[in-house]
């Protein structure tokens, strides 16, 4: 009760912290940026969707948008995913790539940042999140293998946005 200033005192038995206790005060990487950017249960209707999204700056006047995404009915058996990468260059127009995966190939949990589409995957172990992709567009293919460290303690937690018609949540875990 001390530590989150809980003005009475335990009288009789004593306090010991679970271990859901100790991972909410202080947990691993891991289990933070799982719990933080793990996937929700779909809705049985076609607008629900839910994605990862990186941006990546590999140099100066250049940097990717990289996407995720996972969306439509998949409750009812629909929908699917697909990677969609933009590449931005300091006087060029975007170069857009993108590849679609069936529902068949989609793999999410509830309880997991860690999201396969296919070929395509993020992979959170740690606090670092492994990229793996393919996409093609008009300007050719891209192909990236890549790893994502989040700055510690840099992050935009959880909120939940509900109206009787719309619900919708964010969070930035890097």
């Amino acid at each position: 009760g001390r530590a989150v200033g809980a003005g009475l005192p335990v009288t009789a038995g004593r306090w010991e912290d679970a271990a859901s206790d100790r991972r909410f005060v202080a947990p691993t990487p891991d289990q933070l940026y799982h719990e933080l950017d793990r996937f929700h249960a779909p809705a049985p209707d076609s607008t629900w969707a839910e994605w990862h999204y990186f941006n990546v700056a590999p140099g100066e006047g250049e940097w990717w948008y990289l996407t995720y995404l996972v969306g439509g009915p998949l409750a009812a058996g629909g929908g699917g995913g697909q990677l969609l990468v933009t590449r931005h260059r300091n006087g060029s127009p975007p170069a857009r790539f993108e590849a679609t995966v069936p529902r068949a190939e989609v793999r999410f949990d509830t309880t997991s940042a860690n999201l396969v589409l296919g070929p395509h995957t993020v992979i959170q172990q740690d606090g670092r999140y492994r990229l793996v992709g393919t996409a093609t567009g008009p300007a050719g293919s891209v192909q990236f293998d890549l790893t994502v460290v989040p700055t510690p303690n840099a992050y935009f937690p959880p909120i939940e946005l509900r109206s009787d018609a719309f619900l919708s949540g964010y969070v930035v875990p890097g």
